[in-house]
């Protein structure tokens, strides 16, 4: 049986700020949703560890779970992914620009009769 997210991933890139081991690290979001979001990281993450991140837009703080990691390169230059649940505050966290990515992917799907509405 196939498993539905509980809701859309929305192509978005933001900037984030995450603890690990005793250091602040920088990575850039590139899929964002109510839940979590998938992040290009400098470093890697093991699954489940937790990591306090900040919005340096927003001054928002949360709380996330690492629920997937991989490493897209083994080269010099070395391209992190972590798939990342968000366990605090919630959607609030990614900011207005999330809020007006995702207000304009669900009126480019609605019909031209009730998008204009």
């Amino acid at each position: 049986m196939q498993q539905r997210r509980r809701s859309e991933r929305i192509p978005l890139e933001l900037p984030m700020e995450f603890e690990w081991r005793g250091a602040s690290h920088s990575a850039v979001t590139a899929l964002v949703n109510d839940d979590g979001a998938l992040v290009r990281s400098p470093v890697s993450c093991p699954l489940k560890a937790r990591l306090p991140a900040r919005n340096p837009e927003t001054g928002v703080e949360g709380l996330f779970e690492v629920a997937w990691t991989w490493v897209e390169s083994e080269d010099a230059d070395r391209q992190n992914r972590l798939g990342l649940k968000m366990l605090e505050p919630g959607p609030v966290f990614w900011g207005p620009q999330y809020d007006a990515a995702k207000g304009r992917r669900s009126q480019s799907r609605q019909p031209a009769s009730t998008a204009e509405h």
